[in-house]
């Protein structure tokens, strides 16, 4: 009976807490339109998420250092958006240190078998650092490319050269006898698709 009304479900409270969480809003425009109280907590959060995904790769938790590498990237996308045409080379090298430590976590992960993840990490971080423009490049851009060029080199990953595989060839002859067998042993109606 106070007059003050209470704040709806989705909306934020005055101390920044409570509301949406930032994964259910848009890319970059949601966060340069929600101020920019919102956006340096995206800039802190992507820092200290890297920072933190360093220390546990370096422990061998790779679960948590995944979880916080991916939330890095994550704050890097709400900020700039998913074209990285638009990054300024700062975001293209922190964008770029994301992807190859992401790559590096799945690569010495065992529990990951397949390493295709790790593979797409360190191609994305390798086209990202080619991007960078050469006049503007931190000192240590060269390093970390080669450190890239190195990791796509390993066997897990293809070993550097693009083993494309055939697809086997079908002929109709293998179709034939497929259809012969399909009779053979669900009747004469199998081959014709009669139910």
């Amino acid at each position: 009976a106070s007059g003050a009304k209470a704040a709806p479900s989705g909306s934020r409270s005055i101390d920044g807490g409570g509301g949406r969480s930032a994964r259910s809003g848009g890319a970059s425009k949601a966060a340069a339109s929600s101020g920019p109280t919102d956006q340096k907590r995206l800039i802190k959060d992507a820092k200290s998420r890297f920072n933190i995904g360093l220390v546990y790769l370096k422990t061998a938790d790779y679960a948590k250092a995944q979880d916080n590498l991916e939330h890095s990237l994550y704050c890097h996308i709400q900020l700039n958006g998913h074209n990285s045409k638009k990054y300024s080379n700062d975001t293209l090298f922190a964008v770029a240190g994301v992807r190859e430590k992401l790559g590096e976590c799945y690569l010495a992960n065992a529990a990951v078998v397949d390493k295709c993840l790790a593979l797409d990490h360190y191609d994305e971080a390798r086209r990202l650092l080619r991007s960078v423009d050469p006049e503007d490049a931190p000192d240590n851009l060269k390093e970390m490319l080669e450190r890239v060029e190195e990791q796509l080199k390993r066997p897990e990953l293809g070993g550097g050269a693009a083993k494309s595989r055939r697809p086997p060839k079908v002929t109709s002859k293998y179709q034939q006898e497929g259809n012969k067998k399909a009779k053979a042993l669900m009747g004469v109606g199998a081959g014709t698709g009669a139910v």
